[in-house]
């Protein structure tokens, strides 16, 4: 545990006391909106587990599934004005089973491959969209929260950088092509801040 905690540290420039998880699933029993996430409570194994999402359009009695997250304990929600002893931010969620019968997706591929520099530039019109990217990997960091963290930039100017997270195993000076879903102004709470960030991606053959 202290060495994940020192990565983390070195990777976000942060500390922090949070932990990796699983995934999550289950039926929705309550749920509020704020402006940045979804909160739910979902039964999970008969268990109620509260969970922070992005934005989602879920009602009581879907059934959702998430990605895997990291634990908050006392974490206080000024939005709704409450403390959760303990709750899960998860990067990602789908609705699996609806009420209304209708299953929800969040992604939409959009054709053609960008650079980081077009990525950065077109970000908003991206977000919440599956992209295929190219860039040069200037930092690898593997096994944090089940993922590894990439840093990419375009491969004549490292000024330019994106966070990228994946299950695939690179090298730093590789230049790859990936796939993932973009998403802007990521708060994973306690400092954890990304204006821009791809998540999920796979490499493109």
């Amino acid at each position: 545990m202290k060495q994940l905690l020192l990565i983390l540290s070195l990777l976000f420039y942060s500390t922090t006391n949070l932990f990796a998880q699983s995934n999550h699933k289950g039926k929705v029993l309550e749920t509020f909106q704020v402006e940045n996430y979804t909160y739910v409570k979902i039964n999970e194994n008969s268990k109620d587990v509260w969970i922070a999402i992005p934005k989602l359009d879920v009602k009581v009695d879907d059934t959702i599934e998430t990605s895997e997250g990291i634990i908050m304990k006392d974490f206080r929600s000024t939005s709704l004005k409450r403390t959760f002893p303990e709750i899960i931010f998860a990067t990602k969620a789908t609705i699996i089973e609806s009420k209304n019968g209708k299953n929800a997706t969040t992604t939409n591929k959009i054709p053609g491959i960008f650079n980081v520099s077009k990525v950065i530039e077109h970000s908003s019109d991206l977000k919440g969209k599956t992209i295929s990217f190219k860039g040069k990997i200037t930092k690898f960091t593997p096994n944090i929260m089940n993922k590894n963290w990439l840093h990419l930039s375009d491969p004549n100017n490292e000024k330019t950088d994106i966070v990228v997270t994946t299950n695939e195993n690179v090298n730093v000076g590789d230049i790859v092509t990936m796939e993932g879903t973009l998403e802007t102004n990521k708060d994973l709470g306690a400092g954890y801040y990304f204006k821009v960030i791809i998540e999920d991606a796979k490499l493109v053959k």
